[in-house]
């Protein structure tokens, strides 16, 4: 069979013996670049017992691994531990983020909230936050209802056309209007010179 034959260098020893407890094998030969016998060879020479790895154990070694890239609550999400099991993690091993990466997650977070108070408001369930998603509620709402009987939209207009084969909603298109919504025959959009690339 062959033997791995590895030269050892002290960087890679210093990191094996930091690292041998909280990281599992197949975690630490890939980080090395070496096989799993060989790794086992090195931790019986150096007299290395590996102590079991515990649940509290994965759930900081994976909190280490998300902190740069996920907020808290992401995290909780991702491993399913409390935010403030994952908050004593980040205070226990002092854990940072440089500022970029806490630039991003905040706005990736934002975008996520945004979205879904967009959500609550579109099936007319009340906002979690004070976050202001639409100009006009109301507007927004039938919008999507009347989107959702076959009306076309295009995205940050106010108008709304119809093909020949649509059954129209006389009630809600004048409740449209009066919100400052304006209806028009597909013919119309057809007939203009630019043309919005799609439609919602």
């Amino acid at each position: 069979m062959y033997r791995q034959n590895i030269i050892w260098t002290v960087s890679m020893v210093d990191f094996l013996i930091n690292h041998h407890k909280e990281m599992n094998n197949t975690a630490l030969a890939g980080h090395l670049g070496i096989s799993l016998s060989c790794l086992r060879r090195k931790l019986h020479e150096l007299g290395l017992r590996k102590r079991p790895v515990t649940k509290a154990m994965a759930a900081a070694d994976t909190v280490r691994r998300l902190y740069n890239n996920y907020s808290h609550s992401e995290i909780a999400q991702l491993t399913g531990i409390s935010t403030r099991s994952v908050s004593r993690i980040v205070k226990k091993y002092h854990l940072e983020r440089t500022a970029d990466e806490t630039r991003q997650i905040r706005s990736r977070s934002r975008k996520s909230i945004i979205k879904r108070e967009k959500a609550r408001v579109l099936f007319g369930l009340p906002q979690k936050t004070n976050i202001k998603v639409v100009g006009n509620k109301k507007r927004v709402v039938l919008k999507s209802i009347l989107k959702s009987y076959g009306y076309l939209a295009i995205p940050g207009h106010n108008t709304l056309y119809y093909n020949e084969q649509l059954k129209r909603r006389p009630i809600r298109e004048s409740n449209g209007q009066k919100l400052g919504l304006q209806f028009q025959p597909m013919s119309v959009y057809l007939a203009m010179p630019v043309q919005c690339p799609s439609f919602t």
